[in-house]
């Protein structure tokens, strides 16, 4: 038997992010990464959008600007362009609109499922 729970666009998970997180926030929290969907408070359930979807979200500077098709990672606190070390070397996104070298506002296509570990930073 497998009756359909939901389409699979949102979790609930813990906040063990150790701090507060806002609507909209990327967040790294039990271990899934996603957009908070609502405001939730450290060690509280939070609704988490892991769907692939497009998102406007803070780009930073970057030599050459951002293209269409450049890979984005998380850090655990922002976006950036070159994979840190283990285990925050796992694109989470591809950059979707052109941005230039000052960074700014900018839309990457969100992949989903980009971190499934089970270690913590």
């Amino acid at each position: 038997m497998g009756h359909k729970i939901s389409d699979g666009q949102s979790m609930v998970v813990l906040n063990d992010s150790g701090g507060d997180v806002e609507k909209d926030d990327p967040v790294y929290v039990s271990n899934v990464f996603g957009f908070a969907d609502h405001d939730a408070v450290d060690d509280t359930d939070v609704s988490v959008s892991i769907a692939q979807e497009e998102r406007e979200v803070l780009l930073p500077a970057k030599v050459g600007g951002w293209a269409i098709g450049d890979e984005v990672f998380f850090d655990g606190t922002v976006f950036d362009d070159v994979a840190a070390a283990d285990p925050w070397d796992v694109p989470v996104g591809v950059a979707s609109r052109d941005v230039d070298a000052a960074g700014g506002i900018g839309w990457m296509i969100v992949i989903p499922g980009a971190f499934e570990r089970t270690d913590t930073p």
